[in-house]
């Protein structure tokens, strides 16, 4: 017999979940090494447990047969008669504890941490699955993580109530704005902030007593989530977001294609890909590109990104020196026999941190006159420069006298800019 003073226990009570089934585990770790010479507990490397009750989803008793696993040590145990375990830990660490009901039919996982002696904290209270959905409860302290669907919404008061695994929690949300106000889930949801009955969401923030939510976060399992949700970018330069669709209804059409409306003129969206296969419970990810035009007007600006049903606020930001890029050769006048060839360097010219490709060509030479570039395609450093050697063929037939054409710059996104060049053609 241990002494009391010899030993203490920390002890959690949880509702767990099954993919079929839910029971009530309590968790200790024991301080229980024993004897008159023992100055101070000491865990021992055990946890014990106790199934209290095991049912299914429709409510009947189970029986608590079954055994659980520690993934770690690869132990294996029986649960007893009266529904205790035990198991062997290597100490302080994370331990994933794997239970399997006798019938074969149902199991779940655990996940719980010790941090030295006689501290556990559970990493997952609840976790399984409840038709093809994923719900569970994590509570820690005052800390709770909820996910599940979403049964009744008060707008007006800005709270609702989510049941997960078989719980109900009334959530009240720190923002106190109405549901409809899309900002209220900006940054951390999917969807644009409409809830409705049945919905899916993960609910973070304080527990009070034992059903109560004071939410911090509050983001849907089903829509639109695109990261960052602020995209900051100078008039001519891009920037990126990725975004994710997570659909939870079975009516989406086959194939489905991103979108950007609401954008400001001089502003572009890009999606690769542009399109997904819509597949029920699936996700589709993307990737946005927006580019700025050089002639863009600097301020901020919001539009959605939308796939299907689901849309997602982004606010563009559009500040800063323009990026942007200029052409120019030198020498700008070149004499060239017929049938013969001059040579000049054309310089592209990074303005405001440019540094994208930039392919060269010649616009409106007169016939018998070919360009020939090398390098080309050319990309200058931010706020550098770069060249490429331009040589000007002319055909023996070719009519004496002067001409003009333009040497033009462009970049894949079809910003361009052009330098002119003066060619006098000798007999």
């Amino acid at each position: 017999m241990i002494p009391k003073q010899r030993w203490r226990e920390m002890t959690t009570r949880w509702v767990f979940s099954l993919p079929s089934v839910l029971f009530f585990l309590t968790v200790a770790c024991r301080s229980d090494k024993g004897g008159i010479t023992s100055l101070a507990p000491a865990c021992q490397n055990r946890l014990d447990g106790q199934i209290v009750q095991w049912l299914s989803t429709a409510g009947a008793t189970l029986s608590v047969a079954g055994t659980v696993t520690n993934q770690q040590t690869g132990q294996t145990v029986s649960i007893q008669s009266g529904g205790t375990f035990s198991l062997r830990t290597n100490g302080a660490g994370t331990y994933t504890l794997n239970f399997n009901h006798a019938s074969g039919t149902a199991s779940a996982t655990m996940t719980v941490e010790v941090r030295g002696p006689c501290e556990v904290r559970f990493q997952m209270g609840i976790a399984g699955t409840v038709g093809s959905f994923t719900e569970g409860v994590h509570l820690f302290g005052d800390q709770a993580d909820v996910w599940g669907v979403v049964t009744a919404v008060n707008a007006p008061a800005s709270s609702f109530t989510v049941q997960a695994m078989g719980q109900t929690f009334t959530v009240q949300h720190t923002g106190g704005t109405p549901f409809s106000e899309a900002a209220l889930y900006r940054p951390a949801s999917f969807g644009a902030g409409h809830l409705a009955l049945g919905q899916r969401v993960k609910v973070q923030g304080r527990i009070q007593g034992t059903s109560q939510i004071v939410a911090d976060m509050v983001r849907f399992d089903a829509g639109v989530f695109c990261t960052p949700t602020v995209l900051v970018t100078p008039p001519g330069g891009r920037t990126s977001a990725e975004c994710t669709m997570a659909s939870s209804v079975v009516d989406l059409p086959g194939l489905v294609a991103w979108s950007c409306p609401g954008t400001p003129p001089g502003v572009g969206c890009i999606f690769e890909p542009p399109r997904f296969e819509a597949m029920p419970l699936k996700r589709a990810r993307t990737r946005l590109d927006v580019r700025v035009s050089p002639h863009g007007a600097r301020g901020t600006y919001f539009f959605d990104v939308v796939a299907g049903p689901y849309r997602f606020p982004i606010t563009l930001m559009v500040q800063g020196p323009t990026v942007d890029f200029s052409v120019y050769c030198s020498p700008e006048s070149i004499t060239v026999p017929c049938g013969g060839s001059g040579m000049l360097t054309c310089t592209v010219q990074s303005l405001g941190g440019f540094n994208s490709a930039v392919y060269l060509s010649c616009s409106g030479h007169p016939s018998g006159v070919s360009c020939t570039f090398s390098p080309n395609p050319v990309t200058p450093a931010p706020n550098g420069s770069a060249d490429s050697l331009l040589i000007v063929h002319t055909s023996v037939d070719m009519s004496p006298g002067p001409y003009t054409f333009q040497v033009v710059g462009t970049t894949a996104e079809g910003l361009t800019r052009t330098s002119t060049v003066h060619l006098y053609v000798q007999p």
